[in-house]
């Protein structure tokens, strides 16, 4: 079952209410993305009609979107960024293997339009990755979603189980004052109102999945006794973050949601699929044709109805037989067709081309060769769009991690004001041939200085870019002593 009727019937029962509909709507466009990412898009199996029926089959993929998610995040995490927290907070990460899952999840982040991390405590704090298909937002404002749910799938006994984990802010009663300073009063009790904020409610709902979308309350203690059904944790900072793209949500302007890199560019992700599978069917279907009278063709009995049927071995798909009466026609013909490659692979690229261009990217970033998608391996410079979609990510990716790091720092006491950074490597990217081949081509149209070419492809300091240039110009002998030395 989708999530959209897991929210339903669950959320009715703990909430008494029913959450908003673009919540729902989202939950569908979340499924529709991951089924792109993993495969699992509605255009790769699909029927046709031949002279024998109706076949079904799958078409061959590109996989683009798996290989624009993986993109982004690798040039993201070209070095691990460098954290600016207490040492404390700086060893929880660490314990976590931060580094390696983040990078990971931020693939998905992209895939799904966003991703979450919470933490939990497990005898140490350890943080939790939870991808956009199990994160509910119940309440946010213009910085952050402050509340929300978190589903978690278990089975145990050969019972499948669904986990609902809430986290809500927590709010103190305080006796309500009239205005002369005087408690009221009703019924001889004082009347209670809420007062300032003093934690947050993390309750535990646990639910049997019967069958479909049929699910029964079930009593969590008993079922998994480590899980406690309700913890006040008395901080006033969220103890998740929810991780967006940075593009804005088109799909819906009030949803706090983020939305897949590719979730304006599905119509040119199919189009690439038909695309490469064409171009195999092309290689396919363009093989060699032989045309062959039918009197040529074999003739068996057909043990159901007795009759004598044409035979050729199918396995043979060279030979295909021609039932013609013109007597000058009765001989063998290569009918092989002229294959399209070309054609197609310039339409692939084409496509290539306008998908780097729907999710942030420079036109050239993705190439089709060899039969596969390749992407590039420099980043031209800072006014690139590459560039640019890259440091968005980065600074959303930023303020999540601050934020779970204060969470962090929240729980644990720490007590420190210390302000918290997270610094990517905003170096730019480049090719070391391509490099090479640029300054060499502005050293050879005159446009630099032999000394400035070196520094571009070495970079050497400028006495050291005058030294080289001097030997290599013939007017300084070679330093053989010095070279020995550096080679040893």
């Amino acid at each position: 079952m989708t999530l959209k009727g897991l929210v339903v019937s669950m959320w009715n029962k703990l909430l008494g209410k029913e959450l908003p509909s673009c919540l729902y709507q989202k939950d569908d466009n979340i499924e529709n993305w991951k089924n792109v990412y993993q495969l699992a898009a509605p255009w790769l199996n699909y029927e046709y009609v031949t002279i024998g029926g109706k076949r079904r089959r799958r078409r061959l993929t590109l996989n683009p979107a798996k290989v624009i998610c993986n993109y982004i995040a690798s040039l993201v995490f070209t070095e691990p960024p460098v954290y600016m927290a207490d040492d404390a907070v700086l060893d929880v990460l660490k314990a976590n293997a931060f580094n390696k899952n983040l990078r990971k999840n931020t693939e998905y982040m992209c895939a799904l339009g966003g991703m979450a991390i919470k933490l939990y405590s497990d005898d140490s704090l350890k943080l939790d990755f939870v991808s956009a298909l199990n994160f509910i937002p119940l309440s946010w404002d213009n910085q952050r979603v402050t509340e929300a749910a978190f589903i978690d799938h278990r089975v145990k006994n050969g019972k499948k189980y669904t986990r609902v984990e809430t986290h809500r802010r927590h709010y103190s009663e305080v006796p309500l004052l009239d205005a002369d300073g005087n408690m009221v009063l009703k019924d001889g009790l004082p009347v209670m109102k809420q007062g300032k904020q003093d934690g947050y409610l993390i309750t535990n709902e646990l639910f049997e999945k019967i069958d479909g979308e049929t699910f029964t309350k079930s009593d969590l203690v008993s079922v998994f006794p480590e899980l406690i059904p309700e913890t006040l944790v008395p901080t006033a900072t969220p103890l998740f973050v929810y991780i967006k793209t940075p593009s804005a949500n088109n799909y819906d302007f009030e949803s706090p949601l983020g939305i897949s890199t590719f979730a304006n560019a599905i119509d040119t992700i199919q189009a690439l699929d038909i695309a490469f599978d064409g171009l195999n069917s092309e290689i396919l279907l363009g093989k060699k044709r032989i045309i062959v009278p039918t009197s040529a063709i074999k003739k068996v009995t057909d043990t159901t109805t007795g009759k004598q049927v044409r035979y050729f071995d199918p396995s043979d798909e060279i030979y295909q037989a021609l039932d013609i009466d013109d007597a000058e026609k009765l001989k063998i013909q290569d009918n092989s067709v002229e294959l399209r490659v070309e054609e197609i692979k310039l339409a692939i690229q084409t496509l290539l081309d306008i998908l780097s261009m729907q999710c942030g990217l420079t036109q050239s970033t993705l190439s089709y060769k060899d039969g596969e998608v390749k992407t590039a391996t420099e980043v031209i410079s800072e006014n690139s769009k590459t560039f640019k979609t890259k440091q968005d990510y980065e600074n959303e990716l930023a303020d999540g991690i601050v934020g779970i790091m204060e969470a962090i720092r929240e729980v644990q006491k720490l007590g420190t004001s210390t302000e918290y950074s997270v610094v990517f490597s905003d170096s730019i990217i480049q090719d070391r041939d391509s490099n090479a081949l640029y300054w060499q081509n502005r050293y050879a149209s005159g446009t630099c200085t032999l000394e400035q070419a070196l520094i571009g492809m070495d970079g050497l300091s400028e006495a050291d870019a005058k030294k080289q240039a001097d030997i290599i110009l013939g007017l300084a002998p070679v330093n053989t002593e010095e070279t020995n030395r550096d080679t040893e």
